[in-house]
């Protein structure tokens, strides 16, 4: 039977009730479950997630910056401070060595002094020469200086020319030997002549030297060393103090000795007091002829090729505020070794110049001798450059991470939320899909019961 057409039915108490299903009913309660809203999800609490989102990824953003600037800046200061480490060493291992290079010269005209006697031949001189020569220190020139008293002089004059006639026979004439002799520079030309050193109540003559197959060091036995006003303050210094004493700093003529165009000091040793002579001044000399090129040579041994160090010299004994340049140099590389030698040396530095550099230097005061030299270590242009590369790498690495770390927050942090929103939605959905469907059992549990109820109540009727 259709539903539309069901009939009416009088109800126990008389009246009438329509017991039929009608359509609106139907309609109705299908526009509700239709009409069922699905809950709305919280705009202000996704505002709020996001925000703290990008709080945490500023806040990492900032710490990466913060930690990148701190390994940079500590990263630098400490490559510097480390550049400024490695040349002070090597600055102070170049002139300790620049040190005991000079005292290594010392100590021979020391022990010059303790083997030579009064009657001391050449011949045995030149076998101590032979015995110091392999020591490695170049020995450009040694010898002995006596103290001579006007009457010994011509009897020590007949000595040398009689040693000269018998060992130089061939070139005896050519020497043009004349007893004890001084050098005299012409006032135009600076050229020295010989002349026979006037009479005097004692001299210091060149009585033994070393090597003599070198013409201008055989022609300067008997040459009076305390005629050179340079030569006879050194002299007087040895003698007077007791301790070594050298001459200021000159140029060898071109030509003369293997380091020609070279600075030489003559340093002058009077030996030492000895317990049988506490009072007794020093006689005799001995001394060195030492070139400023040998010593830094020497100096420069124990550096290695790759610590590249400039090593300049001045002579600051007057106390001029522009020392005169005497000696300097750098290593060269293996390279450069071949060809050049192991040093490179400087023409003419100033003091001023050198204290400018902007490179890494120091600049030392040294007493040697009778004299004070200042020396300065210099570093060669980028040779103590701090290396920065991985430093810097290192922070932006950091940097990177950080900012990297900053965006994945970010990005999580959204994602997360819209997670939320979909698991949030999707429980909205199922949450009003069960209502509408407890709705719709519910309804059709009442028509069923009130269908039930009409069947029930036509039944008597019939």
């Amino acid at each position: 039977m259709p539903t539309d057409a069901l009939p009416l039915t009088v109800s126990p108490g008389g009246g009438e009730k329509d017991h039929s299903l009608q359509t609106s009913d139907l309609s109705s309660s299908d526009a509700g479950e239709a009409s069922s809203p699905t809950p709305p999800s919280p705009p202000k609490r996704k505002c709020r997630t996001i925000h703290r989102g990008w709080q945490f990824s500023f806040v990492i953003f900032l710490v990466g910056c913060a930690s990148s600037g701190v390994i940079l800046g500590l990263g630098l200061s400490a490559a510097k401070a480390d550049q400024s480490q490695r040349f002070e060493k090597i600055a102070g291992d170049l002139l300790s060595s620049f040190e005991r290079a000079f005292e290594d010269y010392q100590l021979g005209a020391l022990w010059l002094h303790q083997a030579e006697n009064r009657q001391m031949s050449h011949e045995e001189f030149r076998d101590i020469y032979e015995y110091m020569n392999q020591s490695g220190i170049v020995l450009e020139a040694i010898g002995v200086v006596r103290n001579v008293t006007h009457d010994e002089r011509e009897a020590l004059e007949n000595q040398t020319r009689a040693f000269l006639e018998t060992k130089f026979p061939a070139i005896f004439p050519l020497l043009g030997y004349q007893g004890f002799y001084e050098l005299k520079y012409d006032t135009e030309t600076f050229q020295p002549t010989r002349e026979r050193r006037s009479e005097q109540p004692f001299y210091f003559p060149v009585r033994l030297v070393e090597p003599l197959e070198i013409p201008v060091i055989l022609g300067s036995l008997d040459l009076d060393f305390y005629s050179l006003p340079p030569h006879r303050t050194a002299i007087d210094d040895a003698i007077t103090g007791g301790q070594p004493a050298m001459t200021a700093p000159y140029k060898l003529d071109a030509g003369e000795v293997s380091m020609a165009d070279s600075f030489v000091v003559i340093l002058f040793h009077p030996g030492v007091k000895l317990s049988r002579f506490p009072h007794g001044p020093a006689r005799d000399l001995s001394f060195f002829t030492v070139p400023l090129k040998a010593l830094i040579e020497r100096a420069y041994l124990p550096i290695r090729k790759q610590d590249q160090v400039n090593l300049f010299v001045f002579d600051s004994t007057s106390g001029e505020e522009d020392p005169p340049f005497i000696g300097g140099g750098k290593l060269n590389t293996l390279a450069e070794a071949n060809v050049l030698g192991p040093v490179s040396f400087a023409k003419d530095v100033r003091l001023a110049s050198v204290s400018s550099y902007k490179e890494q230097k120091q600049i030392n005061i040294l007493s040697l001798a009778s004299r004070e030299w200042t020396v300065v270590v210099v570093g060669d242009d980028g040779a103590f450059k701090p290396d920065i590369f991985f430093i810097i790498l290192a922070a932006a690495m950091i940097f990177v991470a950080c900012c990297c770390l900053a965006l994945w927050l970010y990005t999580d942090v959204g994602r997360r939320e819209k997670m939320n929103e979909m698991q949030a939605a999707a429980r909205a959905e199922k949450a009003a899909i069960n209502v509408a469907n407890a709705k719709k059992a519910h309804r059709i549990e009442r028509e069923l019961n009130d269908y039930i109820a009409h069947e029930v109540c036509q039944k008597p009727s019939e």
